[in-house]
C-alpha cells in the first residue's frame, strides 16, 4: 500500500457502497488516494493493538521511539475484542502503534491488532508502500444482516477498501470467494491478486504484484463480526496471506 499503507480506516461513506462482488476475472482499477499511506501521527486511541502470544496490553506510549517487533514465527497476534487471531509472519513484520494505523474519525474502521512491513520506502518520494495484516470488530458503517449476509458484507468492505487503498493503476483478479468456518463460526473470505507490473516497471517500484484478502467471521447473536484485512506485496512474500488465512482462530 502507499501513503496509503498504514491503512487507516475508511469513513462514513462506506455504508453507501453496497455493490455486488467483483467478477471472477481480471479488470483494471484506478483507485483514488489511499489511506494506507505513511503514518501521520495522530493522538493515541483507546483501542490497543494486540501484543504477541495473545497478551492483551495497552498500546505503546506516544513517546516510545520505536515500534514493537512482531513475534517470531510460531507466535500469534490476537484481537483483544473479537478474539480473532492469526499466526505472526515474523521478521521483517512489526506491530505498529494504534495511532499509526487508526484514524481519529469515529466513523472509521478501527484496527485492534495487526502487523505491518515496509515494501518500498518512499516509493513516490514521500510515502511508504507497506504490507498490512489488520483485524478488528466490523464497524457499524458496514451493514451486517447475520450469517446469511456474510458475502454481501465482505463485498461492501472489499469495494470500499479497494477504492481507498490502491491508488496506483493495476489489474485485479479474484482468487477465491467462498464460505469458511473458523472454530465453528461461519465466515466468508474474498482473496484477490493485484498486478502493478506495468506501473512498477515504468516507475521503478520494488514490488510488482500484491495479494490480499478480506475476511468476515460471525461471532454470534448480538455481536458485531470480526474483520480481517490482509494485503502483502510480492517482495514481502505473498505466501504470508495463505499462512494467515490457514491459521485463523476465534476464541
Amino acid at each position: 500500500m502507499g501513503t496509503r499503507r498504514d491503512r487507516r480506516g475508511p469513513g462514513a461513506r462506506a455504508d453507501r457502497r453496497r455493490g455486488d462482488l467483483p467478477r471472477q476475472q481480471e479488470q483494471r482499477d484506478d483507485g483514488p488516494a489511499d489511506p494506507r499511506a505513511g503514518p501521520e501521527r495522530q493522538p493515541e486511541r483507546a483501542c490497543p493493538l494486540a501484543e504477541p502470544d495473545t497478551q492483551r496490553v495497552a498500546h505503546a506510549d506516544a513517546a516510545e521511539p520505536r515500534r514493537r517487533a512482531a513475534p517470531a514465527s510460531g507466535g500469534r497476534i490476537t484481537d483483544p475484542r473479537t478474539g480473532l487471531s492469526f499466526a505472526a509472519p515474523g521478521d521483517p513484520w512489526e506491530v505498529p502503534k494504534s495511532a499509526e494505523i487508526n484514524s481519529p474519525d469515529p466513523n472509521a474502521q478501527q484496527w485492534l491488532a495487526g502487523s505491518r512491513a515496509i515494501s518500498h520506502e518512499k516509493y513516490d518520494g514521500q510515502s511508504d508502500w507497506t504490507g498490512s495484516i489488520y483485524s478488528g470488530e466490523l464497524h457499524a458503517i458496514y451493514p451486517y444482516e447475520g450469517v446469511q449476509g456474510l458475502r454481501g458484507t465482505v463485498a461492501t468492505v472489499f469495494i470500499d477498501f479497494g477504492s481507498r487503498f490502491y491508488p496506483i493503476k493495476h489489474e485485479r483478479k479474484i482468487l477465491q470467494d467462498k464460505a469458511i468456518t473458523v472454530d465453528g463460526h461461519k465466515g466468508w473470505v474474498l482473496e484477490y491478486e493485484l498486478d502493478f507490473t506495468a506501473e512498477s516497471e515504468k516507475n521503478g517500484y520494488q514490488w510488482k504484484k500484491e495479494r490480499g484478502a478480506v475476511v468476515v467471521v460471525d461471532r454470534g447473536e448480538g455481536k458485531r463480526p470480526a474483520l480481517l484485512y490482509a494485503s502483502v506485496p510480492d517482495n514481502l512474500d505473498t505466501g504470508v496471506v495463505t499462512q494467515v488465512l490457514n491459521s485463523l482462530k476465534l476464541s
